[in-house]
């Protein structure tokens, strides 16, 4: 059972700590438990960060989308906010980027 989030680099917060949201994580879905709103706000911020990443690394959507195997839309979608970005996807973008949760976690 997941109980605690990274908070920066080498801190962790309990989820209990975090109000508001429900940490129930499944492989599906990084989005999960939020209303309407909270869930249109939380794709937006996400996809700015995707963007951030991609800018820090000055890359284009294509390159990065052909690095992971998937055609430019994919990476469009998710950094336009248009498209849910589940958890393993997640991974891979820190992964691919070489960047830490936080810099994507989007409370």
């Amino acid at each position: 059972m997941l109980d605690t989030l990274p908070y920066c680099h080498s801190h962790y917060i309990p989820i209990r700590d975090i109000p508001k949201w429900d940490f129930t994580v499944n492989e599906e879905t990084f989005l999960i438990h939020l209303n309407k709103a909270e869930k249109y706000e939380a794709k937006k911020r996400l996809g700015e960060r995707l963007r951030a990443a991609r800018a820090l690394r000055n890359l284009t959507q294509v390159e990065v989308a052909a690095a992971l195997g998937q055609p430019q839309s994919y990476m469009s979608k998710r950094e336009s906010g248009d498209r849910e970005t589940t958890a393993v996807e997640l991974q891979e973008f820190m992964r691919f980027y070489e960047l830490p949760l936080d810099f994507f976690w989007v409370i």
